[in-house]
């Protein structure tokens, strides 16, 4: 959510009632939303879902919060990330599990979405350059940010990086190398570009979310970052 100036990250949901036990996908839905408190650091409303008509309530959502991206903080605890789920009886007669496993097989998707399953499979090929590239950036980083630098970083986080950069099973390329395989890579894989846009901006910035984390706030929410949808309806 966004206003003029302001950007709003999805931060808690209270609580979210599905009154269907699934949600229509040949019919367009009508979401109603009403904000009950708005300040400088967050958002809070409510949001209802309806058929197109609006005469059936799908989904409600309570207690929906939002963030300002520019000044929220990192103060949530694990507690708060965890939440309780109350199960409703429902006298639906819904399909066997295996009709979504047979919906989304490779055979079958590559007769729905030829071009896209084509894509994918391009994407698969070359993958290995996507993963060297992000070990450049993290042996880099690494070599460049003491550890006395990174203190502010969480040590798990440092740890999961260390083994990354310690795998065995990667195709090394050279820091320098870094600009130029990416243009390579997008030889091949025009599609990457989104991808290769996000890594170019987080890996530059890279040494510097080491030093002082929070920093990578400033790069996650640019355009660069927010992944680019197209919708059909």
């Amino acid at each position: 959510m966004a206003s003029e100036s302001t950007s709003f990250q999805a931060s808690a949901v209270q609580c979210l009632t599905m009154h269907l036990p699934t949600l229509p996908h040949d019919d367009h839905v009508t979401l109603i939303g009403r904000i009950t408190d708005c300040d400088n650091e967050k958002l809070v409303g409510n949001v209802i879902m309806t058929s197109s008509t609006g005469e059936d309530v799908l989904v409600e959502l309570t207690g929906c919060l939002f963030r300002n991206v520019a000044i929220a903080t990192r103060d949530i605890t694990v507690d708060q990330c965890l939440f309780e789920t109350s199960y409703q009886p429902t006298k639906a007669v819904l399909p066997p599990t295996s009709v979504i496993v047979d919906i989304f097989s490779p055979e079958n998707l590559s007769i729905l979405f030829p071009d896209v399953m084509e894509s994918i499979g391009r994407g698969e090929k070359y993958f290995y350059m996507l993963r060297s590239i992000c070990d450049a950036y993290i042996r880099h980083g690494l070599e460049t940010v003491s550890e006395t630098e990174r203190k502010k970083s969480d040590a798990r986080y440092l740890k999961r990086l260390c083994n990354i950069a310690n795998a065995t099973d990667v195709s090394r390329i050279a820091y320098d190398d870094i600009y130029s395989k990416m243009d390579e890579l997008l030889s091949h894989v025009p599609e990457y570009a989104q991808e290769v846009s996000m890594i170019k901006s987080l890996g530059d910035h890279f040494p510097t979310t080491l030093r002082d984390p929070q920093s990578a706030m400033t790069k996650l929410f640019k355009p660069e970052c927010m992944a680019a949808f197209s919708w059909n309806l």
